[in-house]
């Protein structure tokens, strides 16, 4: 078991993440775990409850719930993962407070060249997405976001396929940090039940 101060195992967790993570898929052996050349990624946050030790408690503090003190502190992991062979890339763990954005911020900058990072709508905001591009700077790096249907977009054009250029302005702590230029894609799906979305 790790301490998890920040000055011993948190940092050690890291580096020994760092260090034993990399990529496994091939192009030629595994197809599959590519698209059009990109390496797909998923990027998803989970938690989970872990003993109650003083040592614990004294540095993850058991979340509020509804009614009462939740029964156990609880951690949170964002994982970065080769999707197809599931391999993980890179990990982020902190207390449950520090929020999944939060957490994602430590792995953009790990993720492989030529990666394509598929992303639920938590990652979808226009912050995130704006701190995903600046840690990747001019490196080959893609994303797709399921984002949300009340983000304000400028159409700057329309596709032949149906989807659009779009810009819309990114925000920290109510500051406008930049403008996003993106790609836009709307689809409709149906349900197994028959429900559309």
């Amino acid at each position: 078991r790790l301490p998890l101060d920040a000055a011993g195992g948190a940092r050690l967790f890291d580096e020994v993440l760092t260090a034993a993570l990399h990529p496994l898929a091939d192009a030629q052996r595994q197809p599959e775990c590519f698209f059009a050349g990109w390496r797909v990624v998923g990027l998803d946050g989970t938690e989970w409850s872990v003993t109650n030790t003083p040592a614990l408690l004294a540095q993850l503090p058991k979340a509020a719930t509804r009614r009462f003190t939740a029964a156990f502190a609880k951690l949170r992991l964002v994982t970065a993962v080769e999707l197809g062979v599931h391999q993980p890339l890179a990990a982020a763990v902190g207390p449950v407070a520090q929020g999944e954005q939060t957490l994602a911020a430590v792995l953009w900058a790990k993720l492989p060249d030529h990666s394509l990072v598929i992303m639920d709508r938590l990652f979808g905001s226009p912050a995130t997405l704006w701190q995903a591009l600046a840690a990747w700077g001019k490196r080959p790096m893609a994303f797709l976001a399921r984002v949300k249907d009340n983000i304000k977009v400028a159409v700057v054009e329309r596709l032949s396929d149906g989807s659009a250029i779009v810009t819309v302005p990114a925000y920290r702590a109510r500051r406008k940090v930049g403008v996003l230029r993106l790609r836009e894609i709307r689809a409709e799906g149906v349900t197994a039940a028959g429900k559309t979305f």
